[in-house]
């Protein structure tokens, strides 16, 4: 029986998360080991340029982990007779530019798994499985979401929130910078953590997300900076082909870019400073860990801030 008066708590919303049909977990790592548990398979090709943290979830599930290199266009570097029956292939749609990477490889390959952690609002090809991750796009501390049809049931346990979001309650309070040291020790956290589902609280906060507002601001951030950048961006690939973008990528060449855009508090991460294996001279994705820009084009900002970053950038 619900309580009835006394305070007002939080209110739930009655938005959708928009991955309705998928399983909630607490991090994308843990998605994506649901995922392998669920199908038993046995082995897995995967991109050495995908983030570190998914080899400990993948080395948990008990499946023999098979890398393969990307060429400067993020494509697979991966003969197709290196597949045998029964062996599952990761794919990273690099923040949201290889959807078309992603619906070829959905026709070649049955038992494809889909690394949409940078692509939240990305479809995915049918037959194949997928996850998404909530705190690429969204304020939230935790949040993923497993699709995939052979999970039956979601985790036992969820996430607890005190501890998940100081950084953010911080960050809001007293600055972003303030809020770095909490965040850092929140990413060691997420490390050590079992499986367990999605918070309360994230699911409290997701379901009040207006996906509309969300998806015109990115697109028209991302186009405002590739109309004054496109003509300097020396990206291997179209930097604009996301549907819905994570981030601008860009590459220019200049020295010391990222150091003075830092200087202006003009934040761009590295993707990824550890990957699930060290990336040879050979592989395309050493370009993008270490020269290519993401530049932020989240809800957050508007014209203004598109344009101070654009006169950083080219100055």
């Amino acid at each position: 029986m619900r309580s009835i008066g006394g305070y007002l708590e939080l209110d739930p919303g009655n938005g959708s998360s928009w991955h309705t049909d998928a399983t909630a977990f607490d991090s994308g790592r843990h998605a994506l080991e649901a995922i392998l548990r669920a199908r038993g398979y046995s082995r897995l090709h995967a991109p050495r340029y995908t983030c570190d943290v998914l080899g400990a979830a993948i080395n948990r599930s008990g499946v023999e982990l098979l890398l393969y290199e990307v060429d400067d266009r993020l494509e697979p570097l991966l003969p197709m007779a290196a597949l045998q029956e029964g062996d599952a292939l990761l794919c990273t749609n690099y923040c949201g530019l290889k959807e078309d990477m992603v619906d070829r490889l959905a026709r070649t390959h049955k038992n494809l798994i889909v690394d949409n952690a940078q692509a939240f609002y990305a479809p995915l090809p049918a037959g194949a499985d997928g996850f998404v991750s909530c705190r690429k796009f969204f304020g939230v501390a935790d949040g993923a979401y497993a699709i995939c049809d052979a999970i039956k049931s979601p985790p036992a346990a969820t996430a607890s929130t005190a501890e998940r979001y100081a950084h953010l309650f911080t960050a809001l309070e007293q600055g972003i910078e303030s809020g770095f040291p909490l965040s850092q020790a929140h990413e060691r956290r997420l490390d050590e953590a079992p499986v367990r589902g999605m918070s309360r609280f994230t699911r409290a906060l997701l379901s009040k997300v207006d996906h509309e507002l969300v998806i015109a601001a990115r697109r028209r951030n991302r186009d405002r900076l590739h109309a004054a950048l496109g003509a300097t961006n020396q990206l291997p690939i179209d930097p604009a082909a996301a549907s819905v973008p994570m981030a601008y990528p860009y590459l220019s060449g200049a020295p010391g870019l990222r150091d003075r855009l830092l200087a202006a508090r003009i934040y761009v991460p590295r993707y990824w400073p550890a990957t699930l294996a060290p990336l040879s001279a050979t592989d395309g994705g050493r370009l993008f860990s270490e020269q290519v820009l993401f530049l932020p084009v989240d809800q957050r900002y508007g014209d203004e801030d598109m344009d101070r970053m654009i006169a950083e950038t080219l100055s």
